[in-house]
């Protein structure tokens, strides 16, 4: 029997029914066959929750969590409804039952396994088939000769969560963005907005999960989770469920999940594009001690489908302990971080000027034996890798339009800002002024400008220019003015060059 061309095996009842099933089951129940299939895995195919096909030779793996082995379940549920199991406990993202305020149970605590049975009840007539009567064949132990395990499920002691705590607001919170994604299958932007943020809180869950092993001290929301989990942290926690073992199925424990996705929820909920800085912190000094790494970059490639901001938030303190280059880059002081959007560099360079505005140059110039050109087109530089986010100085070299120079002068330039003791306000002013640039744009397309000739090597009106200047340098009346109108006063070879420069820098925002 055969569904979607991939061979049914297992329990298919779980999974998927096809029509010929739930003919029969209607017919038989008097149910509709669409609320049939509602009571199977397929509820949540396309969602990303969980999956029942498959290509022929491969596992059905949902988006998030792997497709969980055995279920949870809540004893006292099963206690109160007579054994009826709950779709929802199959989905790994249900690890408590808010209508009772417990941990959903995962493992026997007579036997220490997981729990495998799909029946909680006795058999009407012991080794016999409920439906037919007939006899069953004897049983076989599995492989090892271990006993199955009889307990019964309803029976299991339920660890009781605190009715206001974190875990239970989290597994509430979940619960809506479950009923969110189902009610938003017509509706693909929706859906894509529901599944971003599934995504963000999965990396987070999975990172937390590591780092609470890690050497770092958890913050307090942390220990707050593993308080209301409890687990107690430090060298005394080594039997907890969190304690980190070889092998995945770990992180298929119901407290393990909790765990994660709380503290997923207390830096996501409600603040998704600024995520709590305190635990971003947290995770990216974990992640980045786990691995040998030069840049950020080398650490955020591993959070996969991760939002923007989120990467972000990970990226300030993480670019925050690395040098200028990358502080720019990220630009990770003075404000939220950013990932750099490549396409957008170019587009976002032409807006700048290859040396920097002199009012800000000179507010941004410390007194000392400057070169007041090459002071700005250092500082241009480093607006240029805030703004662009290149990957080194020499691209922000090229989209600057500037002749491209050893990276070992920009070395040196930030080496003498920092030992005048104003590289740090320097990097926060010309991030916080990338920021603005971002935001509010700029009029001027500079790198247009110095493309067109009649810009590039613009001409100065040498005779209005001298009259101006004259004018200014020498007070007259209006009669006189009015007759030096007509007259040539006197040329400044010198002055006019370096007023003609001077106009070539006001329009292309370079020097010639």
């Amino acid at each position: 029997d055969r569904v979607n061309g991939d061979q049914r095996t297992g329990k298919p009842w779980l999974h998927q029914l096809d029509k010929p099933d739930l003919a029969a089951l209607g017919a038989v129940t008097g149910a509709d066959p669409e609320t049939l299939a509602g009571m199977t895995l397929a509820r949540y195919q396309g969602t990303g929750l969980a999956e029942v096909t498959a290509p022929p030779g491969m596992r059905r793996t949902p988006r998030w969590w792997r497709q969980l082995s055995c279920s949870r379940y809540c004893p006292r549920c099963l206690a109160a409804n007579g054994g009826r199991w709950m779709l929802a406990w199959r989905i790994p993202w249900t690890f408590a039952c808010a209508g009772c305020k417990v941990l959903l149970a995962d493992t026997c605590p007579d036997c220490g396994r997981r729990h495998r049975r799909t029946r909680t009840g006795q058999p009407r007539q012991h080794g016999c088939c409920d439906l037919t009567g007939l006899p069953l064949p004897p049983w076989r132990p599995p492989r090892g000769g271990t006993a199955t395990c009889t307990s019964d499920p309803a029976g299991t002691p339920a660890f009781a969560l605190p009715a206001g705590g974190h875990v239970l607001a989290a597994q509430q919170h979940v619960d809506a963005i479950i009923a969110a994604l189902l009610a938003s299958r017509a509706r693909p932007a929706e859906t894509a907005a529901l599944q971003q943020y599934l995504d963000d809180a999965h990396a987070v869950a999975r990172a937390a999960v590591s780092a609470v092993n890690g050497t770092a001290e958890p913050p307090a929301a942390a220990a707050a989770v593993m308080e209301e989990l409890g687990v107690r942290p430090g060298p005394g926690a080594a039997a907890s469920p969190l304690a980190s073992r070889s092998g995945g199925p770990r992180r298929q424990l119901a407290p393990v999940t909790a765990f994660g996705v709380t503290i997923a929820d207390i830096m996501l909920h409600g603040r998704h594009d600024d995520p709590d800085p305190v635990i971003a912190a947290w995770l990216a000094g974990n992640t980045a001690s786990r691995r040998s790494t030069a840049s950020p970059a080398d650490v955020l490639i591993h959070w996969g489908q991760a939002s923007p901001a989120l990467k972000a938030a990970l990226a300030r303190p993480l670019a925050a302990r690395l040098d200028t280059f990358y502080q720019l880059r990220y630009r990770a002081v003075a404000g939220p971080a950013r990932i750099p959007d490549a396409a957008c560099a170019r587009e976002r360079a032409a807006a700048l000027p290859s040396l920097l505005w002199p009012g800000w140059a000179l507010r941004l110039m410390p007194p000392g034996d400057y070169d007041f050109l090459r002071y700005r087109a250092a500082l241009a530089m480093m607006l240029a890798v805030a703004v662009t986010g290149a990957e080194d100085y020499r691209t922000a070299q090229e989209l600057l339009g500037l002749d491209p120079f050893h990276s070992s002068r920009l070395a040196t330039f930030t080496a003498r800002l920092r030992q005048d003791g104003i590289l740090e306000p320097v990097t926060a002013a010309i991030c916080q002024l990338a920021r603005e640039l971002d935001e509010h744009g700029a009029p001027i397309d500079y790198a247009r400008r110095r493309r067109l000739r009649r810009f590039s090597q613009a001409r100065l009106d040498t005779a209005a220019w001298r009259r101006q200047r004259y004018f200014l340098t020498h007070p007259a009346t209006w009669a006189q003015r009015r007759h030096l109108d007509h007259a040539s006063p006197p040329a400044a070879p010198v002055q006019e060059q370096l007023a003609r420069l001077r106009l070539i820098e006001l329009l292309t925002g370079t020097h010639p």
